[in-house]
């Protein structure tokens, strides 16, 4: 289940994620986790989630460190789900961080949808009439892109156009 590795100069105990992930299988549903296996495979996943965003933020990809994010949520779930109860922080934390990726994304949808030039403003409006971008905070996001969208528009007043639509 553990190996050894040795890091700048260091030996340090790595666990095998999915033997560990294997045998819990083969346990009894309810049975407990060791608190030393628990400690082992945070730091295990954490130094991983750690290496691989790393180096999804040097990729051109602009999403590539959200797929990461949702991957480590589900895994994490999944672990969570057989009483590495060590594990709820993080993944309450990787929820989080996927809320706040995605409000951000649906602001800037919003953003758009509201600056939408005449041809590209359908489009727009039935995307939002899908409901896809409904769910919690979708009204604070529909007010703070207008917000934001009201007050480019009275900083660019006589310089920049905005059609009124309805």
């Amino acid at each position: 289940m553990a190996r050894r590795k040795s890091c700048e100069g260091k030996t340090m105990t790595h666990i095998d994620l999915g033997l560990v992930w294997l045998e819990r299988l083969l346990e009894p549903k309810n049975s407990p986790v060791p608190e030393e296996t628990q400690r082992q495979v945070l730091d295990e996943m954490m130094s991983q989630l750690f290496e691989v965003v790393e180096e999804a933020l040097k990729q051109t990809d602009p999403w590539a460190a959200v797929k990461i994010f949702a991957n480590g949520e589900r895994i994490v779930a999944r672990y969570i789900a057989v009483n590495f109860t060590i594990l709820e922080p993080l993944h309450q934390a990787l929820l989080a961080t996927l809320e706040t990726f995605w409000r951000m994304a649906r602001r800037q949808f919003l953003k758009r949808a509201l600056k939408a030039p005449d041809h590209e403003y359908q489009f727009y409006l039935d995307t939002l009439r899908e409901g896809w971008l409904d769910g919690e905070g979708a009204d604070e996001d529909f007010r703070c892109a207008e917000r934001h969208v009201d007050e480019g528009a009275r900083l660019m007043e006589g310089i920049w156009p905005r059609p009124e639509r309805q």
